[in-house]
């Protein structure tokens, strides 16, 4: 099926491009951040350096993860239900980026706020960074598959499908993994946590997913 690529020409090779700066002139830390399911060098990497300022690689990751998941979710979703990519389909990709960050930014100012009234800041500053992290890892592989999807001659709707599947299954364990840490440290205030899940947690993502299957 053909797809109009000019304009996914331009998005793989701007996030392309942003993980070639990260390996280039990060490349500690880009190592770490590929083993950071794995190990806790990554996140104590990020807390030395916040500390004597900014940590410039996780926010270039952090940049690169909006337009990534956008063009993820809105290009899988077309190409796995079997219908084309149109000229006309960058203003979707466009508002499902600015959503996606507005969706997450409001989430984080509502979760930093949550932490303030019930004074567990650094238990949910350290549940925000490691769940923005194995985001950010488990959209790689989904990310590089949809970009085959995009550009090969056949197979491109079970390849798309395939990303999507995989990109569910990152998001999950990662959401999962980073709940059993919040978890830990929140036993001394369970109806708080259940309160958190139920608010912060469940209802944004089923509320994101019914406006996806809408697009």
């Amino acid at each position: 099926m053909p797809h109009a690529t000019d304009w996914l020409i331009l998005v793989f090779v701007m996030l392309f491009g942003l993980l070639a700066i990260a390996r280039f002139f990060f490349a500690n830390r880009f190592s770490a951040f590929l083993r950071s399911p794995i190990s806790s060098s990554y996140p104590t990497q990020h807390v030395i350096l916040s500390q004597r300022g900014r940590d410039a690689f996780s926010s270039l990751m952090e940049l690169l993860f909006y337009p990534g998941m956008a063009i993820t979710l809105f290009a899988g979703i077309r190409m796995a239900s079997g219908q084309p990519i149109l000229q006309s389909d960058w203003v979707y990709f466009i508002e499902i980026t600015i959503g996606l960050a507005l969706f997450i930014v409001a989430q984080n100012i509502f979760i930093n706020f949550f932490a303030w009234v019930f004074d567990t800041g650094k238990i949910f500053e350290t549940y925000n960074f490691q769940r923005m992290t194995l985001r950010q890892w488990g959209l790689l592989v989904p990310l590089f598959l949809v970009f085959i999807a995009v550009f090969s001659e056949f197979q491109n709707a079970a390849i798309a499908a395939i990303a999507l599947g995989l990109l569910a299954v990152f998001y999950t364990w990662g959401w999962g993994f980073s709940l059993v840490g919040l978890f830990s440290g929140a036993r001394k205030w369970p109806l708080q946590f259940i309160l958190y899940l139920c608010a912060l947690e469940l209802s944004p993502l089923l509320m994101a997913i019914k406006w996806l299957m809408n697009l």
